[in-house]
């Protein structure tokens, strides 16, 4: 998005919180591919999903048309079900992650948790960063080919789950 684009939708979200804070859910369909799925062992995983989003707390459900992937960040838990049937859950799913390398396969809880924490922060990112326990700054302009973008550094909580608590968008 551009400058403006962007700058009006962060300025909505925070002069509305009382409009924001009652929505309960975010829906949308995803179709996302990329080289780490790949290296993961997981192509094709999210090229074809529903997502359902609860922008508080941390919670996402993937449905891939056979299975659900859920994780629910306030039980720190990660799960897969079928048909309301618990097929496989990791509870502190993210200490599952320590000591890989960027080769190191995933099996599908690693995939359900980071994809899952993922598509909940890039869905629920406006509502959140409104929140106290997260540091937002609005940074200078960047200009790419000769386009103006507007960025906001947003700095988050330890309680919320993400691949890097510092982030520029």
């Amino acid at each position: 998005a551009t400058c403006d684009d962007d700058r009006a939708v962060e300025i909505a979200v925070r002069r509305d919180q009382r409009r924001w804070a009652e929505v309960t859910a975010v829906a949308a369909h995803v179709r996302a591919t990329g080289t780490l799925w790949e290296i993961k062992g997981r192509a094709g995983v999210y090229a074809d999903v529903d997502v359902v989003v609860d922008p508080r707390p941390p919670r996402a459900a993937i449905h891939d048309g056979q299975r659900q992937w859920i994780v629910d960040g306030e039980a720190d838990r990660v799960l897969i079900e079928a048909n309301g049937v618990v097929e496989q859950q990791r509870f502190k799913p993210r200490s599952y992650f320590d000591g890989q390398q960027l080769s190191t396969p995933w099996d599908q809880l690693h995939t359900a948790y980071f994809g899952g924490y993922a598509i909940w922060t890039y869905r629920a990112l406006w509502f959140i960063t409104a929140q106290p326990s997260f540091v937002t700054r609005e940074l200078e302009p960047w200009n790419e080919a000769g386009e103006w973008w507007w960025r906001l550094q947003i700095t988050f909580p330890e309680s919320i789950p993400t691949h890097c608590r510092e982030q520029v968008l």
